[in-house]
């Protein structure tokens, strides 16, 4: 663990301390992780960061990495980095398309919200990138929140939380996510709530260009969508916004986690990758956070289909934003 200790120093001036996880911490964790990981843990900045050195390289795939991670982290409560001896360009790459957080010293550190923050720690140029200029989903969406349902200014943590329905930890590194792009300010003392630096139109403007579409899967089938965890997307939503025609195949939203659990229910059998009267889209966020109505929210629903160039598209995805009323 000191060659990457001597790595952070080198590039961020900071002394890393690490040290071997808390005993009790440990006894939380089931026999396959303690013997797969070298775990330690460090402070920077005030932020602990757990650090998970494998003891077998080779077995080790994204999605393995993924499921483990996510294991970890809920257990010991706090982002987990996975520590490499030494990695191929492809390894690499795939574990950034993952979005699974990774140190291999001297050569790349990808963190994708906490990197940020750390990058605060100094002001001169360092050797890393950060590989994904978008922002996560989590803080993307409580952005599109902050745009369209409620302010979050001056909302404690624990608000934004219930509101968009994460947990603490995972608000708090949305908001330092959000303050390192200088979207916002964080303020407060013991109790920190956010600030946003613009508001409306003038904040979309500015994070645009950070935001992604949300869908991420297409399926389709032949019986009538009745389940109440879709909304109306595609040109069946914007016909709502705009003066466009509704096409004829009607297209419906639904977040990644809801349609996993409806996926070997109701739909087992039913859907499929082709063809079928009506079309799903699987965001990556669920579209109920953001739309109180029949449709998505604009704002996602522009993400969308901004890449669709249809001129008859286009003006519709502009006449929809030119009649938003901004919070």
């Amino acid at each position: 663990m000191d060659k990457f200790s001597t790595y952070l120093k080198a590039i961020f001036g900071v002394q890393l301390a690490l040290k071997a996880i808390d005993a009790k911490k440990a006894a939380t964790l089931p026999y396959y992780l303690k013997v797969s990981y070298t775990l330690s843990e460090g402070i920077i900045n005030g932020l602990t960061i757990i650090f998970a050195k494998l003891n077998n390289e080779k077995n080790a795939t994204p999605a393995l990495l993924e499921k483990q991670g996510e294991m970890l982290e809920k257990l010991l409560n706090a982002p987990v980095v996975f520590v490499f001896d030494k990695l191929e360009a492809y390894e690499r790459k795939r574990l950034i398309e993952k979005k699974i957080a990774f140190l291999e010293p001297f050569k790349q550190i990808y963190i994708p919200s906490l990197m940020l923050e750390l990058n605060n720690i100094s002001k001169r140029k360092t050797e890393y990138e950060i590989s994904n200029d978008k922002l996560t989903t989590p803080a993307q969406v409580a952005i599109l929140f902050h745009l369209q349902v409620k302010s979050l200014n001056n909302l404690s943590l624990q608000e934004i939380a219930e509101l968009l329905n994460y947990s603490r930890m995972t608000v708090t590194r949305i908001i330092r996510e959000l303050a390192a792009f200088e979207f916002c300010e964080i303020k407060g003392g013991k109790e920190k709530f956010i600030e946003f630096k613009d508001q409306g139109k003038l904040l979309w403007d500015k994070v645009h260009s950070r935001l992604k579409s949300p869908v991420i899967d297409v399926w389709y089938i032949e019986v009538s969508i009745q389940v109440k965890q879709f909304l109306k997307s595609y040109d069946s939503a914007l016909a709502n916004y705009s003066e466009l025609s509704e096409g004829r195949q009607a297209t419906y939203a639904i977040g990644k986690d809801e349609f996993r659990r409806l996926k070997n229910k109701e739909f087992e059998g039913k859907i499929n990758k082709k063809f079928g009267e009506y079309r799903i889209q699987v965001w990556s966020y669920n579209p109920l956070l953001l739309s109180h109505h029949k449709e998505v929210d604009c704002l996602s629903l522009f993400l969308s289909m901004e890449e669709d160039y249809d001129p008859r598209v286009q003006m519709a995805l502009t006449e929809m934003i030119n009649n938003i009323k901004w919070l």
